[in-house]
């Protein structure tokens, strides 16, 4: 084929609207190279203060949205149809980034606490949103022609997994076939608010049968039961924070969860600080531990102006109190949340210190290297 005097090159893909495009219309050509330049404005984010924790979890949110979720979603109503575990992984590592956590925080206890969806979702969203725009289109319309043809193709007895069939199939899982049928969707806004409420119902189903299944989510199953950012994290904090996070999510250095490590049985992971015979777990830390007695009468002390009684309540209560969602909606929670973030920074760094002592006796182990300023 020629244009003009020139010979147009027959090539294995090219580059259309900032999209490669290959011959056969796979998209890991693409989907490779946005992996690499997210990869790298992460970095770049994680460098603007969410590292030492001086950026607040609303501006990293802000600096993730605007330089990586966004190189991760260009197109995405065209290609978002596959799951993209990779396009996952990232945006879970930036969660653990932005609550200053390791890779032992479970996947959906970043989620939880961010209230954040799946990659996925966003695209079924963003989907979902371009395909009502199709609809509303003109019938000459070259993008609605196309999609009457791929429509009409539909109606085959074995069809192809085409872009029409994967939408209208989601349509239906999530509870929208009827407007697949009659194509009469609401104006824009509505449209938008509708689809939002049933991916985030669909995502929040599916979030909640996960953690099911984390025998570490033990305790954060109990205290945590919407998909919805949690209000402890708008608390500047830089180190009663992650603490907090680290205790909710059972990825802690307690020995409920060192001990897992050494597959030593859930029931015999006593806790070497108070030698009391008791596992210890998140219960037992914050509620029980006799070497956090003065710490632990302190904070209830303080907690009591708020009309808090800890004899008052059972011991789920009690937990849920300090660090669930039982006063979540009171306006006073901001000060409440930033007691129980000083007695669990101080009771963690009680328990550094006990244990530096205690392999000190026992030849184990070295002191802590900041075992000075923990006294």
């Amino acid at each position: 084929m020629k244009l003009g005097q020139h010979s147009l090159k027959t090539v294995k893909q090219y580059k259309y609207l900032g999209i490669e495009l290959t011959r056969t219309l796979r998209w890991h050509v693409y989907i490779r190279r946005i992996l690499e330049k997210a990869r790298r404005n992460m970095t770049h984010v994680w460098a603007m203060g969410i590292r030492g924790g001086f950026a607040s979890v609303k501006t990293a949110e802000m600096l993730w949205k605007a330089l990586v979720r966004s190189v991760l979603e260009y197109g995405c109503e065209i290609w978002g149809e596959g799951a993209f575990s990779d396009l996952e992984k990232i945006q879970i590592e930036m969660g653990r980034k932005i609550l200053r956590c390791n890779s032992t925080l479970t996947n959906e206890v970043v989620l939880g606490e961010l209230g954040w969806e799946t990659m996925k979702a966003r695209r079924d969203e963003m989907r979902l949103r371009y395909w009502a725009k199709i609809v509303r289109m003109q019938e000459h319309r070259i993008p609605k022609i196309v999609y009457r043809q791929s429509k009409t193709r539909l109606e085959m007895e074995d069809p192809p997994p085409t872009w029409c069939k994967y939408t209208r199939d989601l349509l239906y899982r999530i509870g929208l076939g009827e407007y697949w049928e009659t194509e009469e969707v609401p104006p824009e806004d509505e449209w938008a608010k509708i689809v939002r409420e049933k991916i985030h119902i669909r995502e929040e189903e599916e979030w909640r049968q996960e953690m099911k299944d984390h025998s570490k989510l033990r305790t954060y199953i109990t205290l945590k039961h919407k998909l919805e950012r949690e209000k402890y994290l708008e608390i500047r904090n830089r180190y009663g924070a992650p603490e907090l996070t680290k205790i909710r999510g059972g990825s802690n250095r307690l020995r409920i969860e060192t001990g897992r490590w050494s597959t030593i049985p859930k029931e015999e992971r006593f806790c070497e600080i108070c030698d009391s015979g008791e596992v210890e777990d998140e219960t037992h830390f914050m509620l029980f531990c006799p070497a956090y007695k003065e710490l632990r009468e302190n904070m209830w002390k303080e907690l009591e102006r708020f009309g808090i009684r800890n004899d008052e309540m059972t011991t789920h209560e009690k937990l849920n109190t300090l660090i669930g969602d039982r006063n979540a909606e009171s306006e006073e929670y901001p000060m409440m949340i930033k007691i129980v973030m000083k007695y669990i920074e101080k009771a963690m760094r009680n328990r550094k210190m006990r244990q530096g002592v205690k392999s000190e006796r026992t030849g184990t182990v070295h002191l802590p290297s900041d075992w000075k300023n923990d006294k």
